[in-house]
């Protein structure tokens, strides 16, 4: 048997063209959706405007030692406030940085500390800090609500999918969700990016899977069967089933790696069943997949029997479909078949 394989690859591309363009459409819709986000909070963030805290002007007499212990107090108080300064400015700067407080307003505070400090006025100075402290904690909650609206959003994502993905992912991704939103602090817009990407990454395989499904209650139909059905979704994998004997069904699971099939079939199948299966999978093929047997009832099957009958005289030869335009989609080009067949009633085997 020639090492050759063929199918056709034009449905392929054209799925490969459809897949690329909903995928730049999914990455442009959550960009914008991060940006409104993020510009509406921010919008509310910017009106905070900085209210300084008076401290009371009323004359107090004290003795000269009580002067001069307080003129020792400020000296420390001065000398405290000009080694905090530095660390203090710091923290702010972040939070000017992304965008959370005005930089004039900022630096404007800071100066007005820097000048208490140079007059030797540290009550003066705190009022200014605490000034700028209260400023900080409005501003801070607003970038926490921020974030946290980005990650209610990366939930909302998550659930619209979570039906259709193994439970391994869920689990993953939620965990992820989870230490996003005890550690919003350290958050990043990368971070949140990175989650997109994920979950963009596994909701494109599960609407692959679903088409492999879809495209194979078309081939069943097309043999002649008329009521092949997708029964449900199970741990990511789409589970369908073909009535192709009374009383018996012939059954078929997508795995949602996008790279196994599984077919159980009833232990009395028919040279003329079997001959419509083979039918089914060359038909399903001829969508641009690639398909071999790999084991039967359990066992390996033989290299050389592992080849779907060509698919028609027109398909187009692919030398080595790991390095063709297929390889693009691995899910697709690398898809392979397992047969499984047996009684689900009965549990024998043929």
């Amino acid at each position: 048997m020639s090492g050759k394989k063929s199918y056709s690859i034009e449905p392929l591309q054209e799925r490969i063209r459809q897949r690329l363009e909903a995928s730049k459409k999914r990455e442009e819709a959550i960009i914008k959706k991060i940006a409104e986000v993020r510009a509406r909070i921010r919008a509310n963030s910017s009106q905070i405007k900085p209210s300084p805290i008076s401290s009371p002007n009323n004359p107090i007499k004290v003795l000269q030692q009580q002067q001069n212990d307080i003129d020792q107090n400020s000296e420390r108080k001065i000398m405290q406030l000009k080694t905090r300064l530095p660390k203090i400015q710091a923290e702010y700067q972040s939070l000017v940085e992304q965008n959370v407080l005005e930089q004039e307003t900022v630096t404007k505070l800071f100066q007005d500390v820097q000048k208490a400090i140079n007059e030797k006025q540290p009550e003066k100075a705190e009022d200014n800090l605490r000034t700028l402290d209260n400023f900080r904690i409005q501003a801070i909650q607003y970038l926490q609500n921020e974030w946290l609206e980005q990650i209610q959003y990366c939930q909302d994502r998550l659930d619209n999918v979570i039906e259709r993905l193994p439970d391994t992912c869920i689990s993953q991704l939620q965990h992820n969700l989870e230490q996003m939103k005890n550690n919003w602090k350290e958050l990043n817009e990368s971070n949140i990016l990175e989650f997109h990407q994920q979950l963009n990454e596994l909701e494109e395989q599960a609407e692959q899977v679903q088409e492999m499904a879809d495209h194979l209650v078309q081939s069943w139909q097309e043999v002649g069967y008329e009521q092949p059905q997708i029964l449900g979704i199970d741990d990511g994998n789409i589970v369908l089933e073909v009535e192709t004997h009374e009383g018996v069904n012939t059954q078929m699971r997508v795995q949602f790696s996008g790279e196994q099939l599984d077919l159980f079939g009833p232990p009395e199948e028919t040279p003329s069943c079997a001959a419509r299966t083979q039918d089914v999978l060359a038909i399903f093929q001829k969508q641009g997949y690639q398909l071999e047997w790999t084991t039967l009832d359990g066992q390996p099957v033989p290299k050389e029997w592992r080849q779907i009958h060509t698919v028609n005289s027109e398909s187009e030869t692919i030398q080595n479909p790991s390095e063709s335009q297929t390889n693009k989609n691995k899910n697709d080009a690398g898809f392979s078949s397992r047969k499984k067949s047996q009684n689900r009633r009965q549990g024998q085997t043929y």
